[in-house]
Order: structure tokens, then sequence, then C-alpha cells
């Protein structure tokens, strides 16, 4: 049985918050294109929320 949709298993993303090489269908994130585990997904939005509400 094949794997639709999946990416080929040499192929690794990079997290844009750590920036740490992660195989995507690994990765527990909500945006599992852009980040290799949950901790980095809350750890950049909670970042993010916070330089907006700086900025107002």
């Amino acid at each position: 049985m094949t794997n639709q949709g999946s990416e080929p298993p040499g192929k690794a993303h990079i997290c844009i918050w750590c920036e740490s090489q992660y195989a995507q269908p690994e990765s527990r994130a909500r945006s599992s294109e852009l980040f290799c585990s949950q901790k980095c997904e809350v750890e950049a939005r909670y970042w993010l929320v916070s330089e907006l509400q700086a900025l107002a």
C-alpha cells in the first residue's frame, strides 16, 4: 500500500522557529509545514501576539 500525499522519506523540512530539521509527517504541530513540534508552534504564536500587543 502506498502513502499518497506524503513526503518522500529523505526530504527534511526546517522549523521556522528553532531552525531544526524534521520530517513533516512526524510533526505534531497544526502547521506541520512550518513547525517541528507543538512547542515551537506555541512559542512562535505567543511571541507574535506579544509583539503585536506591544505595538498597540
